[in-house]
């Protein structure tokens, strides 16, 4: 398990394509749709705003939280959208039928909710302050499927391709479960080599293993081949981008 700081800066960026501000406070999170076209905007003034980037037009404003919004994402293939937020819901709206979005409230926080995914496989996956994980399936949202129960605070989560959760702690610390909830790894935690404070967020680099030598890939299907390198960056509020190399085994079937 290597790490290293990520640093530097790349040339060709000089001026902005866009400027947008359709939102009355601070903008804390955006995504894109599928298509690279529109993207979706979440804000402290409890709103979050679909965009369409060719034109700059704010296509739709999205309301019905309480308190301030903490995340949005978009679903990697469909026209689906989820924000989070403070008042301990996320929201699930869907665009795929023009003109008409219909809204699905999910309440199964009882404090803010951090974060909340939309995966490949139609499932949702909510990280919260009440120091749950919970996954959800996206047409039944009554119960969760699986529930991650922790001794801290969990900020903002990332879903590999592959399924994995790299799940960010205030308490420094990072772990990785499956969809399941059982626990694959957990990253080391010293003042030397990792994080001194918060944790507040995770992303997969999912392109990683194109870069590591001798990887294995095959040509075809977009398959991994035998390698199991997979990219981890973690950011908190010691001011450190961190970049992990994990090596996780894949998941055995039954």
């Amino acid at each position: 398990m290597e790490h290293s700081p990520v640093g530097g800066q790349r040339n060709g960026i000089r001026e902005t394509l866009m400027r947008n501000s359709s939102h009355s406070q601070p903008v804390v999170c955006c995504d894109w749709l599928p298509g690279g076209v529109q993207f979706v905007t979440a804000s402290w003034d409890r709103t979050a705003c679909l965009v369409d980037s060719s034109t700059n037009q704010t296509l739709q404003t999205l309301t019905g939280h309480d308190l301030p919004l903490t995340f949005v994402s978009a679903h990697p293939t469909h026209k689906l959208v989820v924000t989070s937020s403070r008042d301990g819901t996320f929201r699930v709206c869907d665009f795929r039928v023009p003109a008409i979005h219909t809204v699905t409230v999910g309440q199964g926080h009882s404090r803010a909710v951090a974060s909340a995914v939309l995966t490949t496989d139609d499932k949702i996956v909510s990280s919260s302050d009440d120091r749950f994980v919970k996954v959800w399936d996206l047409k039944s949202m009554r119960t969760p499927l699986s529930t991650m129960r922790f001794d801290s605070p969990v900020n903002r989560v990332s879903v590999s391709p592959r399924g994995l959760i790299a799940i960010p702690h205030d308490n420094r610390q990072v772990r990785i479960f499956d969809m399941s909830g059982v626990r694959l790894a957990r990253l080391p935690r010293n003042d030397r080599t990792s994080h001194r404070r918060v944790v507040t967020s995770a992303c997969w680099v999912n392109d990683y293993y194109h870069h590591q030598p001798n990887s294995g890939t095959s040509n075809g299907g977009g398959h991994h081949g035998n390698n199991n390198n997979m990219g981890l960056i973690t950011c908190g509020w010691d001011r450190m981008i961190l970049h992990w190399s994990l090596q996780i085994p894949n998941p055995t079937n039954n």
